[in-house]
């Protein structure tokens, strides 16, 4: 509770678009456009041979327009004004199809503050994919009858909504809809783990942060298919499940016995290699760490850094696209 009263106080400052019909949530960064020549290298990183002269391909990309830059975009979904937030990167080429990362924020904050802590803009800009940023109705995501708010109260389908961001944005910059990602912080992670249990060929990976299943009982998580999962939680972190859904994600995912541990400081890493289709399913679990964001800068709710999640997170999401 300590992090979301102290959170509360900056979403005073950069808070819009947590509520319905808001018209955004960062006035400063409305449209804005950095001017970047776009015909520099988009270093995607997740294809080591993508060539920024080769044609657009008309089965996976439709979009042709915008330049580097902060745009902020609105939705009408199941009769609901939502907004998001979209980060076009530098260096961007309107001729290859581009992967996207979608960055859902926590409980009672909102698409800016998450960057705060996440920095993935930053992270897309070095790396060459776009970051998509939503708000939550009141701050708040339905990410399974456990969490959260009224979003949760109002069963509303954001797995949905994050599909109908997903064909809107194909309209503008070239998209490679093979590599959609999401990871999520508390209350977006919940919702991150939905989306994988409910719509899995949506997204590419997975990469929740300090949230588990929201479901009941976790047997209702029921995917279609194996979907690469990377969790990174705090042991004293008093959310509950977290091991119970790991364990899920074990079993869904069809991995064997097999598994290896990396040290990054305070976190060990646990990672099952040898599952279904070839994804892999991993926890990470930072002794002393509580509900925060491993590695953020943002000063109202440091954690610790022995792991960078954006970096950690963004490495497992780039191995991997959809068949």
């Amino acid at each position: 509770m300590r992090y979301f009263l102290m959170i509360v106080l900056a979403t005073a400052l950069v808070c819009g678009g947590c509520s319905k019909n808001s018209g955004g949530s960062d006035g400063g960064d409305t449209d804005t456009d950095t001017g970047t020549d776009s015909n520099t290298d988009t270093g995607t990183g997740s294809d080591g041979d993508t060539d920024s002269e080769t044609e657009s391909d008309p089965d996976i990309c439709k979009g042709s327009g915008l330049e580097p830059g902060q745009y902020e975009r609105t939705i009408v979904f199941d009769e609901l004004e939502r907004n998001y937030q979209l980060h076009v990167p530098t260096g961007y080429d309107h001729t290859v199809a581009t992967p996207v990362v979608f960055d859902l924020h926590p409980f009672v904050t909102n698409a800016s503050i998450m960057d705060m802590m996440t920095e993935f803009r930053a992270k897309g800009d070095e790396e060459g994919f776009i970051v998509v940023q939503p708000n939550g109705i009141s701050g708040s995501w339905n990410g399974g009858p456990l969490c959260c708010g009224e979003a949760a109260s109002q069963d509303l389908d954001d797995g949905g909504l994050i599909r109908a961001i997903r064909d809107q944005i194909a309209e503008e910059p070239c998209i490679d809809i093979k590599r959609i990602y999401a990871d999520g912080m508390s209350n977006g992670g919940y919702l991150s783990h939905r989306i994988a249990c409910e719509d899995t060929g949506l997204l590419a990976a997975i990469g929740p942060v300090v949230s588990s299943i929201g479901f009941e009982s976790v047997d209702e998580c029921l995917p279609s298919s194996p979907i690469p999962v990377a969790m990174i939680s705090g042991a004293d972190d008093s959310l509950a499940s977290r091991e119970e859904t790991f364990a899920k994600w074990i079993e869904l995912n069809g991995c064997n016995n097999s598994f290896v541990e990396e040290q990054f400081g305070v976190f060990t890493c646990t990672t099952y290699h040898e599952c279904e289709d070839n994804v892999e399913t991993t926890h990470c679990v930072g002794e002393g760490v509580g509900h925060c964001w491993p590695g953020t800068s943002f000063p109202i709710y440091p954690c610790n850094g022995d792991l960078v999640a954006t970096d950690y997170l963004w490495e497992f999401f780039k191995k991997y696209q959809l068949p």
